[in-house]
């Protein structure tokens, strides 16, 4: 196990560095045919370490259908639950 030595003391990695441990969508759905580019909502990660800079990305993108930009989740194909396959 790694361990940093600071002025106050010695503490573990685990004890310095922490992952997110949440994200919240504040809007999930939108209008049927909603341009590309409409924003679906604003996502806001929770990490215990305040300051940290966050990259968001999707694993999942649901066939194109939407993407990250920044910290928002935005329409990036046709929504049109008809034209869908």
């Amino acid at each position: 196990m790694e361990s940093f030595v600071f002025a106050d003391g010695v503490r573990s990695f685990d004890a310095v560095i922490h992952s997110p441990t949440a994200i919240a969508l504040d809007n999930s759905s939108i209008a049927e045919n909603s341009a590309v580019g409409t924003v679906v909502g604003i996502l806001t990660p929770a990490d215990p370490d305040a300051g940290d800079t966050l990259t968001l990305s999707l694993p999942d993108d649901a066939s194109g259908l939407f993407a990250v930009v920044g910290n928002q989740l935005v329409v990036n194909g046709p929504r049109n639950k008809n034209a869908a396959t």
